[in-house]
Formats: structure tokens, C-alpha cells, sequence
């Protein structure tokens, strides 16, 4: 890997962890809040609603990566506009493309990864929502 591969992606990783931690947070507040009533009013175990939870991050994460990396592409890519090192490069006689390779290379990746998590994963998880749903609503119907 050259150094140019090794920098890049080294911009890349900060914004994309970050961006995806305040998307999840984001996300998570979202599902809070619309499960809250339901689980107040049914009177759940704490340790229903960690399950619930946890199988809830799945979908959430399947929603939160690819806007995490279009936030890291943006972040990144953006600063290194903005302190003109693109320019730079290209005055080195860097191509364009050879910029954009590493970053290319590993949402290329991330998307693979994802779409195995999409396929495997994700619809598991739906299901365990759906029967934990179903399990409280038919231990309570009327509350």
C-alpha cells in the first residue's frame, strides 16, 4: 500500500466512525421515543428491552453506515479540498482517479461487507423484533 493509499484512507476513518456514532445516536433516539409509550403502558422486563434493543440495531446499522460514508467521503475529501492537497497532487502529477482510489476501494468494501449484513443479519433480526412485538402484545393486549 503507498503512502498516498495509507493517508487517505487514514482521513477517511475519523469521519466515518464519528459520523456513524451521531447517526446511531440519532437513529436510537428515534426508535426510543417511538417505543417508549408501548413499553411503559405493557410493563416490560428491563431485560425485554435490552433484547429488543439490541436486535433493533441491526436494521438501524444497515440504515446508519452508508450515510456514515457519505459523510466521511464528504468530511475527508472536503478538507483535503480545502487545504488544497488535491492541487497539490495534481501538480505532482497525481491523477484524479489515483485520488479517489483508496477511498473508492474501501466503500467498495464496506459495501460488500454490508450487503452480506443486509442478507444475513438484518432479516434475523427483523424476525426476533417482530416476535418480541408479538410476544409482549400477547402477554398484555389491552394495556
Amino acid at each position: 500500500m503507498k503512502l498516498l493509499d495509507r493517508y487517505i484512507i487514514r482521513e477517511l476513518m475519523p469521519p466515518f466512525f464519528y459520523s456513524l456514532a451521531v447517526i446511531i445516536f440519532v437513529l436510537v433516539l428515534d426508535f426510543i421515543l417511538k417505543i417508549l409509550n408501548f413499553i411503559i403502558a405493557k410493563g416490560v422486563p428491563i431485560i425485554v428491552v435490552g433484547k429488543l434493543f439490541t436486535f433493533s440495531l441491526a436494521p438501524l446499522m444497515a440504515l446508519a453506515v452508508p450515510m456514515a460514508s457519505l459523510m466521511a467521503s464528504l468530511m475527508a475529501f472536503g478538507r483535503l479540498s480545502e487545504d488544497k492537497e488535491i492541487v497539490a497532487l495534481n501538480a505532482l502529477g497525481v491523477p484524479f482517479w489515483r485520488i479517489m482510489y483508496p477511498g473508492l476501494v474501501f466503500m467498495i468494501l464496506l459495501s460488500g461487507v454490508m450487503l452480506m449484513f443486509n442478507i444475513s443479519v438484518v432479516p434475523e433480526a427483523n424476525f426476533a423484533v417482530k416476535k418480541i412485538f408479538y410476544q409482549i402484545h400477547r402477554k398484555k393486549p389491552m394495556a
